[in-house]
């Protein structure tokens, strides 16, 4: 099998006519028929007219399938970029072509077992009219109170506007917890066309695009271009959780990686000013300060600068959503202390954590819960001061630290969701990592938690599949730390494939572990 002819057919890196090599168009096309599938299929008609099709089960079937498509075509590009040339940049123009072309498949889409997007228009409508988000929770609309607070008349009529979105906000006794900037994109959609998903998919198709941008002009050689490209561009994860779920983390894009843009051309007050906006979309990027303010450290009117290009909006956005933090409905202390789905790694934190107050007085398990994640925030901050501790100034090597970080975040997060994945897509398109990758193929699992549920079985899920679902990408990230570690102990100068590649090299298969969470260079 190995020297017949579908291997020979899949193997060929010359163009066809179209000039798209043959070991591309194949797994592109057939992403592409995928989500043409998942489009289909998204809308209850569909679904009504095959009934004996399990819904879960199909997507996560379909979306499997398109992450190993999309495995085989990152590593057909990186044979494709090695080649260089005029066939790197034909290969580009088609696979550009073809990752819009997934994009508008999936764009009229019914939303699958997802509804965070109702709570983004909510809040997008509520913003725009000028009502600060986080003093009103949905639930208090049908009491006319807020606490101690009476519900605006404004408020009311746009509850009774928003008939077809509000009844849809998931947990509607909690307020908001989304940070200003990106209620400040929520309400962009508003302005947009009020109550809309279509308005709101533009806002995130808009930032894909600029994140795309940003990774073109970052990367300067036609050969890297084309496998940033294909990992960025042709992911299944961010066709299924941007395109179709709507979740809100592509907004993220384009600022974590002009942040980075910026830095790798020693601009670092403005890059500390996009960095405190990315930490306005999700706080998370805060972790990632000590990276971006590293060059400018023995430099104290530079250090100055930035700190308070960071700090002063931070601040700002914390001033205005200072309600959130406060109260018995509070998203955001609701969600920061004990909210916890599809995890791993916290899990063993969480029963170590667990094990060691029972031997010291048995606390409730809402404070095994905070101690767990200070715990693993004293280690996060700890992993990015370290990654941080020699400068960088090229936008690979940046790249590569930022995702080192961002890999242990996401690692070790209690809420483990498959759009947090996409955290990692920017970083992954600029330094390859095999486990990392993988995640596009094992994050779908998590929608078999719907139907396992449904029949009795979330334990069993939460217990056992989560382990099937990130056992393969702990044991492989291992495995590629124990022969690094080999390489170096046989070798005392830098290991090939720890190194971090130049501007004009091109990753190949030994290069996709520079991601991984023990940073070489």
């Amino acid at each position: 099998m190995k020297n017949g002819p579908a291997h020979s057919f899949l193997s060929r890196t010359g163009p066809l006519p179209s000039g798209l090599p043959a070991s591309l168009a194949v797994p592109g096309f057939a992403m592409l028929g995928v989500q043409l599938l998942v489009a289909a299929l998204s809308h209850p008609t569909t679904w009504r007219a095959l009934r004996a099709l399990p819904p879960a089960q199909t997507l996560v079937a379909l979306e499997v399938t398109a992450g190993i498509l999309y495995l085989a075509a990152v590593r057909f590009a990186m044979r494709t970029g090695a080649t260089g040339g005029a066939a790197a940049k034909s290969a580009l123009v088609w696979c550009l072509a073809i990752g819009v072309a997934m994009r508008v498949a999936m764009f009229f889409s019914t939303p699958m077992f997802e509804n965070d997007y109702y709570r983004y228009l909510w809040d997008g409508g509520v913003t725009a009219h000028g009502i600060n988000p986080y003093r009103v929770s949905p639930e208090s609309l049908s009491t006319g109170r807020a606490g101690a607070t009476i519900v605006p008349p404004t408020l009311k009529q746009l509850a009774r506007d928003a008939v077809g979105v509000l009844p849809g906000v998931n947990h509607p006794r909690l307020r908001t917890i989304y940070p200003p900037a990106a209620q400040a994109a929520f309400a962009l959609a508003h302005i947009l066309s009020p109550w809309d998903l279509q308005a709101w998919r533009l806002v995130l198709l808009f930032c894909e695009a600029a994140g795309l941008v940003l990774l073109l002009r970052g990367v300067r050689s036609a050969d890297r271009r084309l496998v940033l490209a294909v990992i960025y561009w042709w992911s299944p994860l961010s066709i299924k959780e941007i395109v179709n779920s709507a979740h809100m983390d592509a907004l993220l894009f384009p600022l974590l990686l002009g942040c980075l843009l910026l830095a790798s051309r020693k601009r670092t007050t403005g890059a500390a000013f996009l960095l405190a906006l990315a930490a306005g979309v999700k706080v998370w990027p805060v972790l990632l300060a000590p990276l971006v303010l590293r060059p400018v450290l023995a430099r104290p009117k530079r250090l100055a600068a930035a700190l308070a290009a960071f700090v002063v909006p931070v601040l700002a956005m914390a001033i205005f959503m200072w309600p959130a933090f406060r109260g018995a409905d509070s998203g955001f202390n609701t969600y920061s202390r004990t909210w916890e789905m599809n995890d791993a790694l916290y899990m063993v934190v969480f029963w170590t954590t667990r094990l060691a107050a029972r031997l010291s007085g048995a606390p409730d398990a809402a404070t095994v819960h905070v101690s767990a994640r200070a715990v693993i925030g004293v280690g996060l901050l700890a992993w990015a001061v370290w990654c941080a501790r020699a400068r960088l100034d090229s936008f690979e090597g940046l790249a590569g630290r930022a995702g080192a970080v961002t890999a242990a975040l996401f690692l070790f997060s209690p809420t483990q969701f498959p759009w947090y994945g996409l955290w990692l897509l920017p970083f992954l398109a600029i330094a390859p990592s095999r486990p990392l990758l993988l995640l596009q193929v094992t994050l779908p699992l998590y929608y078999l938690r719907f139907p396992m549920q449904a029949a009795g079985h979330a334990d069993l899920f939460d217990s056992g599949v989560v382990w099937i679902e990130f056992g393969p990408v702990l044991a492989l990230m291992s495995w590629e730390a124990l022969r690094r570690y080999s390489a170096r102990r046989r070798d005392p100068g830098p290991a090939p494939s720890g190194r971090t590649p130049g501007p004009h090299s091109t990753p190949n298969e030994a290069d996709m572990d520079s991601v991984s969470p023990s940073p070489a260079t």
